[in-house]
């Protein structure tokens, strides 16, 4: 294979990837509670975010961000995720990159986005590795 055609079969392969990943992105959210349970007590997470556990904060935050058990908001998800994010819950920093690369909830705020998948990933969050490696591709296009 010449170097032109293997130039051009790179970018079709990043671009078919980038595209690929834009769709996952537009689809990311987090799509049950971390309890792990089919019958959730709302009621129970409610009051364990109130008084501060991370892992119930981030879960009220998913309830609002897909309307389980409460009425759907992206700007409560979003002071949940925060709250979460900043008691350094993985999860929660990462559907909070999410929420500022979508601009759901807040403005579309790129930079805030990574700066929130680059925690995540620090801590091993697979999600935001990956997004972070497709973010800097594109940036690099």
């Amino acid at each position: 294979m010449k170097n032109s055609e293997s130039a051009m079969t790179v970018r079709m392969l990043l671009a078919v990837m980038s595209m690929a990943f834009g769709i996952l992105l537009s689809g990311m959210v987090a799509a049950q509670p971390d309890s792990g349970q089919s019958g959730v007590n709302y009621e129970t997470i409610a009051k364990a975010a109130a008084a501060g556990d991370p892992v119930q904060q981030y879960n009220y935050g998913v309830m609002h961000e897909t309307g389980q058990g409460v009425q759907q908001s992206m700007a409560k998800a979003v002071e949940w995720y925060t709250k979460s994010a900043a008691q350094g819950y993985e999860n929660a920093q990462y559907n909070l990159g999410v929420m500022y690369l979508r601009g759901l909830g807040v403005e579309k705020n790129v930079p805030q986005a990574i700066g929130w998948f680059e925690k995540a990933a620090a801590q091993q969050n697979l999600s935001a590795i990956e997004a972070l490696q497709v973010l800097k591709k594109q940036q690099q296009q």
